[in-house]
């Protein structure tokens, strides 16, 4: 395991420290009412002393009913302490670990196209929650219980050294002993932790990755395949769960076996100093039973190690999530108006990061107002444009202007505020479709919306259903048809009336008759606003006012339909090959 993935408990602390700052009064009041808990607590063990040495042996009545009603009454206070700091803890815990929770989730909405291409789904759930919760339990446990034990083993040695400081003396010196397990134990373990988290998150990925493949794996009869695959990434997890357990178990059980042998050397030197009259009886049970509070404390640190170290593992791969900065920076000041003139990409060379460009020194004017389509064969680029005229991605040379102004100088908002897209496999939220139109813009009103939804010639199928424009889609959408689904993603698309509206080949995935029909539609709503459209039928691409033909992330033509007939290019052999197969076009 590489040294900076493994994180130790002070850094672990370090990281979840910022997490208590805006909370300092409850902090304060937690700490104090632990100080109550831990003040009657020694004051119960101290009064052993008295009892033996200042009524049971002198044979003092009174005294002894005295001390032992002083004595309940500290155990009461006490014992109340302890469930109101038990209650404080809990609402300190549950804000600090909802916060940790809304900062991954907050970074994970400002995270760019790159981080999500390479990231499995089930591994960023694995972070967001199994992870998150070993932080929950640590916090809640953790830090709960070993600030009382840090609170309670230092404020245990100073009656020790009032009843005998020579035997307290011992007690100092021996008590590091505890700190062997987490100093040697601890880095190790918290390796084996980030391990085990990792190789969880794989697993789970694959369990995602299993789930929505499902028909693939019934028609190729990829079961058994799948199954050695989940078995092998088990068996990683299973070594790695068992070597972390062995090292946590081993850094808890350490210091207790140690600090036993600790409480026989006190036992022995204590005895010896009471048969030579150097101590009284009292004395030595009072601090025995108060070395033996010191001992349950360092039980209680070394218990909450176990915890803290499941979660160092959890709380690196979150840190890892957290410490991922977007490669397309929100830095822009300048705010995009309505484009008036053209949309450009100058001389732009791309790729996704694996030095494979997938555009090359493109150069392309986009004039407001026009209708363009982007045509060539699969994996030419054509899909990418779209990507960079949203920002989704940056060029890695080049850049995309709006009137003559960098989309890197805008900001991110008030550029894709001018643009609507319609993907080809356009995801609908679990929720109704009234609402998941008003995605486009969610300041719409109830009216707003039913135009939208008019003006993609979805109204009328809406007012069939049962609940009509409160009819739930369910799971992305699918307790609809495809051509509904595109229908709604389309009226999202125009909601906000943007001045450039995109559409990536979003009808490839319908049958030839409902494609036709929503892409008239798609048609007619651009006429309005500037339309760029991916598209792999050339009969979709007839009618545009400029049509670009890609071929290996170049631009090797452009032109109207009939200019690019006459030049005998790649767009003819296209349209030679699709022939009369190809989709009716918009005129049609």
């Amino acid at each position: 395991m590489p040294r900076d993935r493994a994180m130790g408990l002070g850094h672990f602390i370090r990281l979840l420290a910022p997490y208590f700052r805006p909370y300092p009064r409850l902090v304060a009041t937690i700490v104090a009412v632990m100080l109550l808990d831990l003040g009657g607590d020694m004051f119960v063990r101290l009064g052993f002393k008295f009892l033996i040495d200042n009524a049971i042996i002198p044979g003092d009545r009174v005294m002894l009913l005295r001390l032992i009603l002083a004595l309940s009454a500290a155990a009461i206070a006490s014992g109340a302490a302890a469930i109101a700091s038990d209650t404080l803890y809990s609402r300190l815990g549950a804000q600090v670990v909802g916060d940790i929770r809304e900062r991954v989730f907050r970074h994970l909405q400002g995270l760019s196209a790159q981080y999500f291409r390479k990231s499995q789904v089930g591994d960023l759930m694995a972070r967001f929650s199994t992870d998150v919760s070993y932080v929950e339990t640590a916090v809640y446990y953790g830090f709960g219980q070993g600030l009382a034990g840090l609170l309670g083993v230092t404020f245990a040695i100073v009656p020790l050294f009032v009843l005998a400081w020579p035997l307290a003396l011992v007690v100092t010196a021996l008590l590091p002993l505890a700190l062997i397990g987490p100093l040697w134990i601890g880095p190790r373990a918290s390796a084996a932790s980030y391990a085990a988290k990792e190789g969880l998150g794989a697993l789970q990925g694959a369990v995602a990755e299993n789930l929505l493949s499902q028909d693939v794996i019934r028609a190729f009869r990829l079961q058994n395949w799948t199954l050695q695959h989940f078995r092998r990434l088990q068996a990683d997890v299973l070594r790695a769960s068992v070597r972390f357990n062995i090292l946590s178990y081993l850094s808890d059980r350490l210091p207790t076996v140690l600090m036993s042998l600790v409480n026989l050397v006190i036992l022995a030197v204590g005895a010896f100093e009471v048969f030579h009259g150097h101590l009284t009886i009292g004395t030595l049970m009072a601090f025995q039973v108060l070395f033996l509070g010191v001992v349950t404390q360092v039980q209680l640190l070394m218990s909450v190690t176990v915890y803290m170290l499941q979660a160092t593992g959890g709380m690196r791969r979150v840190q890892e999530v957290l410490e991922t900065a977007p490669t397309v920076q929100d830095t822009g000041t300048a705010l995009l108006s309505r484009p008036e003139h053209a949309i450009t990409l100058d001389h732009v060379t791309f790729d996704y990061g694996d030095g494979i460009d997938r555009l090359i020194d493109l150069s392309l004017r986009i004039p407001v107002g026009a209708r363009v389509a982007i045509v060539g064969p699969s994996g030419s680029g054509k899909s990418t444009v779209l990507s960079l005229l949203l920002r989704f991605w940056d060029p890695v040379r080049g850049s995309v202007q709006f009137d003559g102004v960098p989309a890197r100088t805008l900001t991110l908002d008030s550029l894709r505020a001018h643009i609507g897209i319609v993907f080809q496999d356009s995801m609908l939220f679990d929720t109704t479709i009234a609402e998941n139109i008003r995605m486009g813009h969610l300041q719409a009103s109830d009216a707003e919306v039913e135009q939208a939804a008019r003006r993609a010639e979805l109204h009328d199928y809406i007012l069939r259903l049962p609940d009509g424009y409160q009819t739930r889609v369910g799971e992305r959408g699918t307790s609809i048809s495809g051509g509904q689904r595109q229908r709604i993603a389309i009226a999202r698309a125009i909601l906000g009336d943007p001045p450039l509206l995109l559409l990536d080949e979003a009808t490839a995935a319908l049958d030839p008759t409902t494609a036709a029909a929503v892409w008239r539609t798609m048609w007619q709503l651009g006429q309005s606003r500037t339309l760029v459209y991916v598209t792999h039928h050339v009969a979709q691409a007839a009618a545009a006012d400029l049509i670009v033909v890609l071929d290996h992330g170049r631009c090797v033509e452009q032109g109207t339909h009939a200019e690019l007939l006459a030049a005998h290019g790649l767009y003819a052999s296209l349209v030679a090959e699709q022939g009369a197969g190809g989709l009716a076009g918009p005129a049609d």
